[in-house]
């Protein structure tokens, strides 16, 4: 029996590469294929613009790849309902036609907003609505030891009684 290698953990970086997202996805295929890799999970950035892709700028490079699956993030400090409906339209369209969306993920402490925060909630009832699960990041950040009273995996088990 063939064993599937699946890498769980990527993102598509450009900084300090001199690179656009489209040579980096390129480079990332290249290393799957070298290394036997059948799958890889990229986790999107939730700033929009920055120098690690979004999920629309994920979506835009993996199209139609199966072999890349994404998670998508909500940045939890830009609630408007317009940039909310454009991610739950790409999280229907992507996760439900094409399966290419298989998660979410929260980046609190990058967005010093606590889980309990009601900011939260629609991406709770997004994951329970479409049936797709809730990453969370938990932990300090290198460069600020306060974060992780943000992300505190203990806060997980009151979401988990709120849902």
């Amino acid at each position: 029996m063939d064993k599937e290698i699946i890498d769980c953990h990527r993102h598509l970086y450009t900084g300090g590469q001199n690179k656009t997202f489209e040579e980096s996805a390129k480079d990332l295929i290249l290393d799957m294929k070298k290394n036997g890799i059948s799958k890889s999970v990229v986790i999107a950035d939730n700033v929009v613009g920055s120098d690690t892709a979004d999920i629309e700028e994920l979506l835009k490079v993996f199209q139609d790849n199966h072999e890349i699956l994404l998670i998508g993030a909500i940045n939890l400090l830009d609630q408007s309902e317009d940039r909310l409906g454009k991610i739950e339209h790409l999280i229907i369209e992507h996760l439900i036609k094409e399966g290419q969306i298989i998660a979410l993920k929260l980046y609190n402490g990058h967005d010093k907003v606590y889980l309990t925060d009601k900011r939260c909630f629609s991406t709770y009832e997004i994951c329970d609505r479409y049936e797709v699960p809730l990453m969370i990041h938990t932990g300090i950040n290198s460069d600020d030891l306060e974060s992780a009273q943000y992300n505190d995996p203990k806060m997980i088990v009151e979401i988990a009684k709120i849902s």
